[in-house]
């Protein structure tokens, strides 16, 4: 479909295999089953299963499932929102970036997604360069809790600067150990137990 911002694939049950999309405010479950039409033909047969409405103000842009496989994350510029895949009318906000006067807004949401272990810990990545891990037993508003794994910023910084640091995109290794973030310049590598420093800086070249 044209427009998608993010995709996630979600476990299988019965030959099902369930995709999450979304496009631009919306978010989308469709069920894709594969069809034996002959022998040697096999394909695949995509059927949307719900539509979840536009409850986020900003084009999202990460969708994550949880492990217990009954709730995902969605996050926009400004809110990560929680959401049971039972129930399509209703979110709860558990992120909110926004400020009282726009005009104070130091940094956007850039990315977000759910531990692959544990179905209460989730991160999210901002134009600052910064991760937070937060964990939804300890708060269910997690706009200024939780772990925050950043680099300590020498000489003086500017716009160019806040540019190469913000981060487009940050995930967690299968075993749910490792945070993986890409920015303009490098990926890195960032141990869960070292918020501190990234284990591991690796340059990428243009």
């Amino acid at each position: 479909e044209r427009g998608i911002r993010d995709r996630w694939w979600w476990i299988c049950w019965y030959g099902v295999v369930f995709f999450f999309s979304s496009r631009r405010r919306h978010t989308r479950c469709s069920g894709v089953s594969w069809a034996r039409r002959c022998v040697q033909e096999t394909g695949l047969l995509p059927t949307l299963r719900k539509t979840f409405p536009q409850l986020h103000q900003y084009h999202i842009n990460s969708i994550s499932v949880a492990s217990n496989g009954e709730n995902f994350i969605s996050s926009d510029d400004l809110r990560v929102n929680l959401w049971n895949i039972e129930n399509t009318n209703q979110a709860f906000n558990i992120v909110d970036l926004k400020p009282d006067n726009i005009d104070e807004l130091q940094e956007v949401i850039t990315s977000s997604q759910f531990s692959p272990l544990d179905d209460n810990i989730f991160l999210y990545s901002t134009s600052k360069g910064s991760i937070k891990l937060c964990d939804l037993r300890k708060s269910s508003i997690c706009d200024n809790i939780g772990i925050t794994f950043e680099e300590n910023q020498s000489g003086p910084q500017n716009f160019f600067t806040e540019i190469i640091a913000s981060i487009c995109d940050a995930s967690f290794s299968q075993n749910g150990r490792y945070i993986f973030s890409r920015d303009f310049c490098t990926v890195k590598v960032w141990d869960v137990a070292m918020p501190s420093k990234p284990f591991s800086v690796i340059s990428v070249s243009y």
